[in-house]
């Protein structure tokens, strides 16, 4: 497979974790919001932290680098309208 086709498939997958995991999280401390149990509400802020340190954290440092490796790679405008929006 192509370099470039490699690259564009992990970042693809990275962007994907990132929203996935984001709403994941996002969810599951919400519902914590509504117990009163405080160690639920721990085990959730614990768990939240554990899962953004193995999965949202590699995926963002991935998302710019594989990004801005596109772009170089690609021949884009970095000034492009495209790119500048996202």
């Amino acid at each position: 497979m192509d370099l470039y086709l490699t690259v564009k498939t992990i970042h693809i997958v990275s962007a994907t974790i990132v929203f996935g995991t984001g709403i994941g999280i996002a969810f599951f401390m919400f519902r914590s919001a509504f117990t009163d149990n405080s160690h639920e509400k721990f085990y959730a802020a614990r768990t939240t932290v554990l899962a953004d340190c193995i999965f949202t954290l590699p995926a963002v440092v991935i998302q710019p680098a594989s990004g801005a490796w596109l772009v170089w790679q690609g021949n884009y405008e970095w000034a492009g309208l495209w790119l500048v929006i996202t």
